[in-house]
């Protein structure tokens, strides 16, 4: 079967996760936000966390969100995602967004 290009764009920014040292978590999580996860700092370390239940739209929302803010320039990225997450880059900086400290 083959795989969505959602899929394959997970595949390739999980491994770009990786690059960076960004840990991935997929657990349960129970919030009051309808949020499925997000990029935080935890001890120093950026962790990128994807509730276990989120489907694979949601889950690629969450590594464009968490990604995009990174500084990718030495990194081989497809131009195609390159561009996805130069967009939200963009959009997000402009609404005063940065990396969690």
């Amino acid at each position: 079967m083959k795989k969505s290009p959602k899929e394959t764009q997970l595949q390739e920014m999980e491994a770009l996760a990786e690059q960076l040292g960004v840990e991935i978590r997929v657990e349960v999580l129970r919030s009051l936000h309808p949020r499925k996860g997000g990029l935080c700092k935890v001890q120093g370390r950026f962790v990128l966390l994807i509730d276990k239940k989120s489907t694979t739209d949601e889950r690629w929302f969450l590594f464009i969100e968490g990604l995009c803010l990174f500084d990718l320039e030495d990194r081989f990225v497809s131009p195609k995602l390159r561009a996805l997450l130069a967009d939200r880059r963009e959009e997000l900086l402009a609404r005063g967004k940065r990396l969690p400290e």
